[in-house]
């Protein structure tokens, strides 16, 4: 069938498709890791106050260092970064996995999550600028991104179920050494399957007015370039950020359906992802705008319902439709941040996103809380709505750096298929 094409056009495109699928593994054991640190400190220690600290040592790196980051992925070579930082990853998981066997100090176990935490940071800018180096032309980018929001909104369905299995059977250090081994996967699949690629500044489009112009590499240029989407990651970032902090809430307190309802969100919610990573490849290739135009308006909608409504089937139909606008968001912001930078530059801009959005988390998580306390549960759910609203409007509309039309680039060597 035509209509498989694509897919099997990137499936040829073996060192994209195989840093896809390897993503897609790591990202199960990425969930199965952050649902067994918080019983593993709590297990331990019973100190609530350990279990934010244990969160906050993952969070810190990811502000402190996501701009060095992205400068070294516009300088260094990105495979090498990604060999390095996935290799660390696995070390340290492997490690905390031992710690759990010899009953070691919970103190030891978060600094090796920092440690790790910090190796993630640093791979992030380095992964989303070798996606486009690898993709062989600007629509094969566009699907790719797609097919890795919807295995990474799998991974979140997965990876937690898996987790609880091996929680319920005592297997916390085989949790960890499990996601240690999917870091390894990563970095085996970047060792395997090499490919001399060159860099995107190298490739024509072959629609004139399509010409991207050289990116000054100054940040107040960088900035201009990328207003719109900056403006719409720090939707995304505070939305993401207050759903996690506010479904328990809302299962309890608002549905009255108790602590269990907690896992049907969060399932809706991953069902959700899947459908709003599918819905973002049929309009990342021409139309973004427009899905980003009709994602936002989904996602008020939905949270309206939500926060409007107290029938629990009701709601979980809501958070499917929420959570999928917002992965739908995320991707198309992200594809047009690579298509902004892809005469370079890409590192740095993701690398200022990935700043900011630590920023526009911990609002998303003390916003909500605030009006909890002050103006009810309600207002704490439909804040994120107004957020969205406000800064994906504004992104629509801001003054933002050329976007090459989507068509054909001038192939790349046939070494790198």
């Amino acid at each position: 069938m035509r209509t498989l094409d694509p897919l099997r056009r990137l499936v040829a495109n073996r060192p994209l498709a195989a840093l896809i699928g390897a993503g897609a593994v790591s990202g199960i054991g990425d969930w199965i890791y952050m649902t067994a640190l918080p019983v593993l400190v709590y297990e331990r220690t019973g100190d609530p106050m350990l279990v934010a600290l244990a969160t906050l040592g993952r969070l810190l790196p990811f502000f402190v260092l996501s701009m060095p980051a992205g400068i070294a992925a516009d300088r260094l070579p990105r495979r090498a970064i990604l060999v390095v930082t996935e290799t660390v990853r696995c070390i340290a998981m492997l490690l905390i996995a031992g710690m759990c066997l010899v009953g070691a100090d919970v103190g030891v176990v978060i600094a090796l999550t920092m440690v790790a935490a910090a190796a993630g940071t640093v791979s992030m800018p380095a992964l989303a600028s070798l996606t486009p180096e690898l993709a062989r032309d600007d629509e094969e980018l566009g699907r790719a991104n797609a097919i890795r929001a919807t295995l990474d909104s799998l991974a979140c369905v997965v990876g937690p179920a898996l987790a609880g299995l091996l929680i319920l059977a005592g297997g916390l250090p085989f949790a960890f050494a499990l996601n240690g081994v999917s870091f390894a996967a990563v970095a085996v699949a970047l060792v395997v399957w090499r490919s001399p690629v060159r860099p995107r500044s190298d490739v024509v489009f072959d629609v004139a007015s399509a010409v991207v112009p050289r990116l000054d590499p100054a940040l107040g240029a960088l900035l201009r370039r990328i207003a719109g989407p900056l403006a719409l990651d720090g939707a995304i970032s505070f939305a993401s950020a207050a759903i996690s902090v506010t479904t328990v809430i809302v299962a309890v307190d608002w549905l009255r359906a108790g602590e269990p309802f907690t896992g049907v969100l969060n399932a809706a919610g991953g069902l959700g992802g899947v459908v709003g990573g599918l819905v973002a490849g049929l309009v990342i290739n021409g139309r973004s705008r427009l899905g980003i135009a009709v994602a936002v308006a989904s996602f008020v909608g939905a949270t309206c319902v939500l926060g409007l409504t107290a029938i629990p089937d009701l709601a979980a139909g809501a958070t499917v439709v929420a959570t999928g606008a917002l992965i739908m968001l995320d991707t198309l912001n992200m594809t047009t941040v690579q298509r902004l930078t892809a005469d370079g530059g890409t590192g740095r801009a993701f690398g200022l996103l990935q700043t900011l959005a630590a920023l526009w988390m911990m609002a998303g998580v003390l916003v909500p809380t605030v009006c909890l306390a002050t103006l009810g549960i309600q207002a704490a759910i439909l804040v994120p709505a107004g957020v969205v609203l406000a800064l994906g409007s504004l992104s629509l509309v801001v003054p933002k750096g050329v976007v090459p039309a989507v068509g054909k680039l001038t192939a790349l060597p046939a070494a790198a298929a």
